[in-house]
């Protein structure tokens, strides 16, 4: 029977249109709808009617706190006729026909509850109670078989982290969210990189560990409710207040004592982080409304190396990053009559950043300094309309101010592979406002479960951009530099000013019919469109299967469309640069250090270079495959192996139109500079083999992952520019984030005197990178010329290997 289960992860859009406020029926209370879905259940008479008896009730341990993931399983004899999560609160809802059951109610580190129970109408809420496990100094493990779920959001290929593995995650956001990039593997990049969300949101701030009930990783690869594939996609669900006043505070310190020095550093830096976090959660009315606070505020001086070539000889130093973050959260959740549950949330964060962009080859003098504040609000809303009948909205405004400016104001200096110095060229301030909205229904009855809804963005843009305004010289290699023969002289003028809006919306219907036991079909269909892109045939078919092999293993697999967008960033960039609110001049061979005295190749006053869209722009997307076998072993082990296709069309990348054809050196147009025109004219291919293994044992968890992957394309992004731009057949080549072998390993285990310990191990091949040949060889500016016969990216760098191991007592 398929199972039904809640998200608390949607709030409510108040609406104002005329059918909004249509009078409803007595006795049904129905929540603030989106026009589509209330015509849609007007539709569908029939879905309304009733014909089982729901059973809600509530888990708890002995302490009397809620337990939430537990395991709500009803059977008539050995028949299992339903199975049900608890939520963050504690709370279940399951929906069978009348008369007697067995119910079992089981969570981790906790001993199993069963009992007879009888089912029948206008039951009172049940309340049950579950008690720590015995600690045993035996390990028996039974060969029992284990029926594996063919639900797709419960697929082996993905990972779910729950409390105990989100517990020995890093506090740090930028480090938990690099972290968990790196889980969701090396497939990502070929589907636009990891996407994390959180309570279904996109963007803003990743909340604290303290307020996280369950990660999950790659899950439901093919569902339509998502634009994006589940491959590389990062959920994270927060957790609702307790009902007894709970908190910590917390200080931490790291000191450059416990480091190591940089190998390429000739000294050891300085460094040391201080971080202050305390949480407060608590009921506000028992089992009614709870609430969550927490405040946070970091100050740490990162460190990096500088690796440079300069007119006096190598440079090898260290450099200090002061960075300072601070970051306040809020939380409120209701239980509303009728079993409506509504949460609203609050945050506020800012972050400065001292010494931006140093290292590497880059020079302290090219420093900056960001400062960044955001502020955030969400409403979500669960609402159950019927018994089989759930609605879920949400809506949220985020706003957002940031600047980056220079420490120093002077003309870029660019020396490939040597040193880059001078001013910095980043100078730019901007503020977002954004707004997101969705509303989702569910309906679930016998083996049929179908959701449908809308979700949409607005964004707004107002901008400040004089990014190179004063101008960057770029040399060849140190010897010209030392002769003073640059290559190049790039900079931008104009009106810095630029107000843009886009809004992007996606429509959609899921349908998940179980045919038997062993056989799930998903179907599914998509739509999305914005604007700013002239395509709006962007319709995603989807299909998913899972079938059983026996109790203990699955085959699953599915396609499906996957239509991307086009950023807001890049629309700014080409509206930038259009030739008449900015124009970006190049002069090759230019004086130094005087650009405009003469000696050039072109005139004291050279043509702009504009950006411009292709009249045939349209949305890239990719085509997803993928088979997996899943199966459970003796000992708790579960094993996964997949395959996964990712075929990208109509990939962004930029071409210059008006560079001089082969052989020549004048422009087919001399009286205009460069003409860098937005095609969607790339393609990508991408080929993987997985190997994941999970093992539970007691309190000890061990998870690994293993791919072998093929990555191929003929792009580097939106605003890339080949090498040739008349001949792109030598573009094809491995991607930037190809990455052969990638591995990763994590251990969570108990120590002596209650000390907990995890330890992440993580590897991969080194990425490739071009080889070029230092010069403007074909006269188009450009100075990413390839010896002859060398393909893009045929170099390739070095692997990567790290070890974490942390160490954790609760006192």
């Amino acid at each position: 029977m398929k199972t039904e289960r809640q998200s608390m992860a949607d709030p409510p859009v108040r609406g104002s249109l005329p059918w909004q406020r249509a009078k409803v029926p007595p006795g049904r209370n129905i929540p603030c709808l989106a026009a589509v879905s209330f015509l849609f259940l007007h539709l569908l008479p029939s879905f309304l009617a009733a014909q089982n008896v729901t059973i809600q009730g509530s888990v708890r341990d002995s302490s009397g706190a809620v337990l939430p993931n537990a395991i709500i399983r009803l059977y008539q004899e050995d028949a299992l006729r339903a199975e049900v999560y608890s939520g963050a609160d504690g709370q279940f809802r399951a929906s069978v026909p009348a008369g007697r059951y067995r119910i079992e109610i089981t969570a981790l580190n906790f001993g199993m509850l069963s009992e007879s129970l009888e089912v029948g109408p206008n039951m009172a809420p049940l309340t049950y109670q579950l008690h720590l496990a015995p600690v045993v100094q035996t390990l028996e493990v039974q060969e029992e078989p284990f029926q594996i779920s063919l639900e797709p959001d419960r697929n082996l290929t993905g990972l779910v982290l729950d409390d105990s593995a989100i517990q020995q995650l890093p506090d740090d956001e930028e480090e938990l969210r690099q972290l968990l990039q790196d889980m969701a593997g090396p497939g990502a990049a070929a589907v636009g990189g990891a996407e994390i969300t959180t309570d279904g949101f996109s963007g803003g701030r990743l909340p604290p560990r303290d307020q996280i009930r369950e990660i999950r990783i790659n899950n439901n690869p093919f569902t339509a409710e998502r634009s994006r594939p589940g491959r590389g996609r990062v959920e994270i669900l927060t957790r609702a207040g307790t009902d007894a006043l709970r908190g910590s505070l917390r200080f931490e310190i790291r000191d450059e004592a416990l480091n190591a020095r940089n190998a390429f550093a000739d000294t050891k830096p300085p460094y040391q982080r201080r971080d202050w976090r305390g949480n407060l959660s608590g009921p506000l009315q028992r089992e009614r409304s709870s609430f969550s606070l927490f405040a946070s505020r970091s100050r740490s001086e990162d460190s990096d190396s500088i690796l440079a070539t300069t007119l006096e000889g190598p440079l090898s130093a260290a450099v200090v990053r002061p960075n300072t973050e601070q970051e306040y959260n809020g939380r409120l959740q209701f239980q509303l009559p009728r079993n409506h549950a509504l949460s609203l949330n609050f945050e506020y964060g800012t972050e400065t950043s001292e010494q931006e962009g140093v290292g590497g080859f880059t020079l302290p003098e090219r420093a900056g300094t960001s400062e960044s504040s955001d502020w955030n609000l969400q409403l979500q809303e669960v609402a159950p309309l019927t018994e089989r009948l759930v609605q879920e909205t949400r809506f949220a405004v985020r706003h957002n101010r940031s600047q980056t400016r220079p420490e120093r104001l002077a003309v870029a200096i660019d020396v490939l592979d040597a040193f880059e110095g001078g001013g910095a060229t980043s100078f730019n301030e901007q503020r977002e406002r954004n707004l997101q909205f969705a509303s989702l229904t569910s309906y679930a009855r016998g083996p049929l479960a179908l959701k449908f809804g809308f979700q949409g963005e607005y964004r707004q843009y107002e901008t400040l951009n004089r990014d190179n305004f004063l101008g960057t010289f770029e040399f060849s290699d140190l010897a010209a530099y030392a002769a003073g023969l640059p290559t190049k002289f790039t900079r931008n003028s104009g009106n810095p000013e630029l107000d843009m809006d886009q809004l992007e919306w996606g429509a959609f219907v899921q349908h998940d019919v179980r045919f038997s036991e062993q056989f799930l079909l998903s179907l599914g269909l998509r739509y999305e469109s914005q604007t700013n892109l002239g395509d709006d045939n962007n319709l995603d078919p989807r299909i998913g299967f899972a079938y059983g092999l026996g109790k203990s293993s699955v085959l699953r697999g599915g396609a499906g469309l996957f239509h991307q967008r086009l950023s807001a960033g890049t629309v700014q960039s080409v509206m930038r640069l259009d030739g008449t609110r900015q124009i970006q001049i190049v002069i090759e061979n230019p004086s130094y250090p005087d650009p405009f005295a003469g000696g050039g190749m072109q005139t004291i006053e050279p043509p702009a270079s504009i950006r411009k869209t292709s009249a045939a722009l349209a949305a890239p997307y990719t085509v997803n495959a993928s088979i997996s076998f899943e199966s459970r072993l003796p000992r708790g082990l579960f094993v996964s192996v997949g395959y996964d296709f990712v075929r990208g069309v109509h990939l962004f990348r930029s071409r210059n139109i008006n560079a001089p054809l082969p052989g020549q050196t004048e422009r087919p147009d001399p009286a205009r500079g460069n003409i860098l025109l937005l095609e969607s004219s790339a393609s990508s291919r991408y080929h993987e083999l997985s190997l994941r293994l999970e093992q539970r044992l007691g309190s000890s968890s061990l998870g690994f992952n293993y791919s072998l992957s093929s990555s191929y394309d003929d792009t580097d992004g939106a605003l890339s520019l080949p090498a040739n731009n008349y001949d792109l057949s030598g573009e094809w080549g491995r991607s930037s984030q190809f990455q052969r072998h990638s591995f990763f390993a994590r251990y969570n285990f108990d120590l002596p005197w209650r000390i907990s310990a995890s330890t992440r191990w993580r590897a991969n091949s080194g990425r490739p990178y071009n080889i070029t040949t230092g010069f403007d060889d074909n006269g188009d500016t450009n100075t990413n010329d390839r010896p002859a016969g060398v393909r893009r990216n045929t170099g390739e760098g070095p692997g990567f290997f790290v070890v974490d191991l942390g160490l954790r007592k609760t006192f």
